[in-house]
C-alpha cells in the first residue's frame, strides 16, 4: 500500500529551488526518479510532488507518450499512480498525463480549449487541466501541462451495461487510415476489447454516416448521435479553429448500450491561430464546416432543424457570456499571470527559436497570437450565425 510522506519544508528542494527569485510564486513540482523511463511500458517511478511547504511521496509508473508529438525532444509522460492522489490540485485519481505541449509556446491552447468547452454545457467532458514545473532524475525538463486522463471512471461509464469509450476512431474518414493498433482499430478503451469487442457497433456507425439514404439519416441521426453533444462539439471547433479535432483528436463515447454517442475533447495544441505542427494561421485557413462527414450531411439535409439549433445555441453562448470576448481574455489572463515569471527558465530548457518551430515567438508574442486571434474570429462567428449585440 502506498504511503503518502509529507515533509515541511523550508526551501522545497535545494535544486528545485535555487533559480527561482523568492518572491515569484511557485508552480507546484513534480520530481520523477525511475531507473529508465520507456516508450513501450510503464516502469517503476517514485513521483516526488513539492507544493507550497510540502513534500509528497509516491509510488507508481511512468512512460513516455505521444503519437506525432515523440518526435520532439521535450516529451510527455503517462503516469499511473498505486493510489489515487489529487496531483497539481486536480481530482484525486491513480492516473494522469504529464503532457509537454511543446509545439505550444503559450502552454495554453489545451486548458483554454477544455475550459471553455466544459463551460459550454454540464454534461461536456474534456480534461481538468493545471501547471507544474517537471524534473527526470533531477533534469529540469520545463513546464507541463498536468491533465486529467480521459477514461471510463472517469466518465463515469463503468455502471451501464453497453457502455463504451473510444479514442479518436476512425469513422469519420472517406477512406479510412491505418490505425496504430491493429488489434483494436477505433481505440477502444472501455470496455477492454479482449472481454467485449464493440468493433462492429463502429463499423455500423460508420456505414449509417457514409451510406444511410438520406431520408433514414435524417430520420436517425439524433438517435446515434446526442445532438446537443454535436452542436458544441462543432461549436467549439469552429471558435478554436481545430481542422484537425474534426476528425480525431476526440474521445467518443456512449452511456449504455441504447442511449446516443457524444463527444469528449482531446489534443486542442492546433488551434488559436496555430495549424498542424505549429504553423502560423491568423483564419488565413478557415475550418471547412463539411470536412467531417457527419456535419457536411447534417448541414445539408437540416433535419430537426439542425442549423438553427446551431445558430440558436451560438447566440446563446454568446448571451450567456461563455463565448463573451471579455470574458475569454480573463481566461488567458488568469493562465498568462499563473506562467508568465517561470516562462524565461522554461525557454532557456526549451528555446523559443528552435529548428522545430516555424518563427521565433516568445511567450508574450505567443500569447498576443491568440487574443489577435479572438479579435478576428468571434466577429467572424457573429456575422456566421447572425449575433447582434
Amino acid at each position: 500500500m502506498m504511503r503518502f510522506l509529507v515533509i515541511p519544508t523550508m526551501c522545497m528542494l535545494l535544486f528545485a529551488c535555487s533559480e527561482q527569485p523568492a518572491y515569484i510564486t511557485p508552480l507546484p513540482q513534480i520530481l520523477l526518479t525511475a531507473d529508465s523511463i520507456s516508450w513501450t511500458e510503464k516502469r517503476p517511478t517514485t513521483l516526488t510532488y513539492i507544493v507550497d511547504s510540502d513534500t509528497v511521496h509516491l509510488n507508481g509508473g511512468t512512460k513516455y507518450r505521444g503519437g506525432s508529438s515523440s518526435k520532439y525532444w521535450k516529451h510527455s509522460y503517462a503516469l499511473k499512480l498505486e493510489d489515487a492522489y489529487p496531483l497539481a490540485g486536480l481530482t484525486a485519481a491513480k492516473a494522469f498525463v504529464l503532457n509537454a505541449s511543446y509545439i505550444d509556446k503559450t502552454l495554453m491552447r489545451h486548458r483554454f480549449s477544455f475550459d471553455v468547452y466544459r463551460a459550454m454545457h454540464p454534461n461536456n467532458i474534456a480534461p481538468v487541466c493545471r501547471y507544474a514545473e517537471l524534473y527526470e532524475n533531477r533534469d529540469y525538463r520545463g513546464i507541463y501541462v498536468i491533465m486529467e486522463r480521459i477514461n471510463a471512471g472517469r466518465m463515469g461509464l463503468k455502471n451501464a451495461d453497453g457502455s463504451a469509450l473510444w479514442k479518436e476512431p476512425l469513422i469519420f474518414y472517406p477512406e479510412m487510415p491505418e490505425s496504430q493498433e491493429a488489434d483494436n482499430p477505433h481505440q477502444q478503451k472501455y470496455p477492454d476489447i479482449k472481454k467485449t469487442d464493440y468493433t462492429d457497433d463502429l463499423l455500423a456507425l460508420r456505414d449509417f454516416l457514409f451510406s444511410s439514404p438520406d431520408e433514414v439519416f435524417s430520420r436517425d441521426v439524433f438517435k446515434h448521435f446526442d445532438k446537443q453533444s454535436l452542436i458544441d462539439w462543432q461549436l467549439i471547433l469552429l471558435l478554436s479553429n481545430n481542422s484537425d479535432g474534426q476528425l480525431k483528436n476526440v474521445y467518443l463515447y456512449r452511456e449504455g448500450e441504447d442511449n446516443p454517442y457524444k463527444f469528449a475533447l482531446w489534443d486542442y495544441d492546433h488551434s488559436f491561430g496555430r495549424d498542424g505542427d505549429g504553423e502560423y494561421n491568423m483564419l488565413t485557413n478557415v475550418i471547412d464546416e463539411n470536412r467531417c462527414i457527419i456535419f457536411a450531411r447534417l448541414n445539408a439535409l437540416n433535419p430537426d432543424n439542425f442549423n438553427q439549433s446551431m445558430a440558436s445555441r451560438y447566440i446563446e453562448l454568446r448571451s450567456n457570456g461563455i463565448f463573451d470576448q471579455n470574458a475569454l481574455v480573463d481566461l488567458l489572463n488568469g493562465y498568462h499571470k499563473e506562467l508568465a515569471p517561470h516562462m524565461d527558465r522554461n525557454a532557456e530548457r526549451w528555446p523559443h527559436d528552435a529548428d522545430w518551430y516555424h518563427d521565433d515567438h516568445d511567450f508574450e508574442r505567443e500569447v498576443a497570437t491568440i487574443h489577435e486571434y479572438l479579435d478576428k474570429r468571434i466577429p467572424q462567428l457573429d456575422q456566421r450565425f447572425g449575433y447582434n449585440q
